[in-house]
């Protein structure tokens, strides 16, 4: 409460007093003289003029106030309007009060942010003097470089020089790594003949296994008693050509066992007909090939007396086997081999070339089992050959025509090659 309110209300505790002290003169006055008022009673007059004088004293009083105070108007007709201004001013009041805070904060935020920026620049300074002190060193480093540039433009100049020395260098040596490149190609080749030749005596030494289980199996079958056909053995050679559709192999091949049929007549034996049955697979295969084949129609086991002759087919492919001219195998002769030696050197000759044959799927004569014969022309030539030559020499020995799956090897080219050390 300020001064001026706080003197207000002191003059009104005051001017009331006054007024009632008044009012009560004039009221004991009245009474005193018994005055009459409005044809009222005496005591009620007085009580009446007393009021009445109160009344006017308290308005004159207020008025005289008002007039004398700025303050005391707006309490008396303004009230209700201060009050309102009174509540806006206590809402504006909390309104800048939450400012002030809001300020407050902000101002605590720009505080924060002010002392981090300071960091900030006291760390770009630093940034600042270490990358002038990068550069200082960046310069020298340059100054540097451009020195080692020089010399090593000079050594450039003289590197293109043993440049051009090391490409005609390198054009020589190209040559020689042509060289060794086809040098490389020929030791390919030969390792890939050893390979096939390794091969074919691993096929070979097979069938020789297989060979000595046949054997094996045809001395306990000659335990038991007289054998007629052995197990494998060829009863017949059937040619197919690729051009025959199903229905005409399939009769090529019904005649070929018919064949066979009166050829086993003639041996006192008798085909199982049930070969029919082994038909269907073997034309299915022979569907799928597209050259000549050979048809296999062999005893599927030992047949004795009185028993029938069971029958299993196998495939293999009507092609060339060895070319006029080709060398079938090569045989060392020692120094001491004449002519008059070919007698001895005949069996293990001819060893030799049934494995090869073999091996290359040359089919054996179905009444011989042998793939070839040398002839006495051959032979006789084959003695001329051994005496007019001497020394340490290797014979090849070539087939003197084209022999193709199912053909006879009986004729013979031979070639003498002088061993030197």
């Amino acid at each position: 409460m300020d001064i001026q309110s706080i003197k207000v209300i002191l003059v009104i505790v005051l001017l009331s007093g006054i007024v009632a002290i008044v009012g009560d003169r004039i009221g004991r006055i009245a009474g005193k003289r018994k005055l009459n008022f409005l044809g009222m009673r005496p005591r009620l007059a007085s009580s009446v003029i007393a009021v009445i004088t109160g009344i006017l004293i308290a308005v004159g009083t207020v008025a005289v106030l008002a007039l004398s105070s700025r303050t005391v108007q707006e309490m008396l007709f303004h009230f209700d309007e201060l009050k309102e201004d009174a509540k806006k001013l206590e809402i504006k009041a909390q309104q800048l009060e939450r400012e002030v805070t809001s300020l407050e904060h902000q101002r605590e935020t720009l505080n924060t942010e002010l002392e981090i920026t300071r960091k900030s620049l006291a760390y770009s300074q630093k940034q600042v003097t270490d990358l002038n002190f990068q550069i200082a060193s960046t310069n020298k480093r340059l100054a540097s470089i451009r020195l080692d540039l020089g010399k090593a433009v000079s050594q450039l100049e003289e590197t293109k020089g043993r440049l051009i020395k090391t490409e005609a260098n390198l054009k020589e040596m190209r040559k020689e790594v042509k060289a060794l490149e086809e040098t490389n190609i020929l030791l390919k080749k030969e390792q890939q003949t050893l390979k096939d030749e390794n091969e074919r005596l691993e096929q070979t030494r097979a069938n020789l296994t297989a060979a000595a289980k046949e054997l094996e199996e045809k001395v306990y079958s000659l335990r038991e008693g007289e054998i007629m056909l052995f197990f494998n053995q060829p009863l017949g050679y059937v040619k197919v050509p690729s051009e025959a559709n199903l229905p005409q192999v399939r009769q090529i091949l019904l005649d070929s066992l018919q064949q066979i049929q009166q050829n086993l007549k003639t041996k006192g034996l008798e085909l199982d007909e049930k070969y029919s049955e082994l038909l269907a697979p073997i034309l299915d295969a022979l569907s799928m090939l597209n050259q000549d084949a050979i048809v296999i129609i062999y005893s599927a086991s030992n047949v004795l007396p009185g028993e029938k002759v069971k029958v299993e087919f196998e495939i293999a492919l009507h092609k060339l086997i060895f070319r006029k001219g080709e060398v079938i195998a090569k045989v060392r002769i020692e120094p001491n081999i004449k002519g008059s030696d070919v007698a001895s050197l005949l069996p293990p000759l001819l060893k030799t070339i049934r494995s090869i044959a073999i091996d290359r799927r040359l089919l054996p004569d179905i009444d011989t089992g042998e793939v070839g014969t040398i002839s006495s022309d051959d032979i006789k030539e084959l003695q001329d050959l051994l005496d007019r030559t001497s020394g340490a020499r290797t014979l090849e020995i070539l087939s003197a025509k084209d022999i193709y799956t199912t053909d006879k090897l009986d004729k013979f080219l031979f070639r003498m090659q002088q061993i030197t050390n």
